[in-house]
């Protein structure tokens, strides 16, 4: 499972370097749906990283929201004591 998957990456990968390379390199002024294709490629780019940004901002406020409240040192040691037992 994770040999075809791995292998199935990097054929997305290769695909996708390829797709930008022609769309910004070869031929940026070609027309697609009305949208320069370079500039069609760009905003996609630039949408996917602000979307990776505003996740991990969200996961982290997450994981802030949903942590344990932060306790004292004497009630660490207290449960610590407790659980000895």
């Amino acid at each position: 499972m994770s040999r075809s998957l791995g292998i199935a990456l990097i054929i997305l990968g290769f695909t996708l370097a390829l797709v930008y390379f022609i769309g910004l390199v070869i031929a940026p002024d070609m027309y697609v749906g009305g949208i320069r294709f370079s500039d069609l490629l760009i905003r996609v780019a630039v949408l996917i990283a602000i979307f990776g940004v505003s996740g991990f901002i969200m996961y982290v406020g997450y994981v802030m929201i949903t942590s344990a409240k932060e306790i004292s040192k004497e009630e660490a040691v207290k449960e610590y004591k407790e659980s000895q037992r």
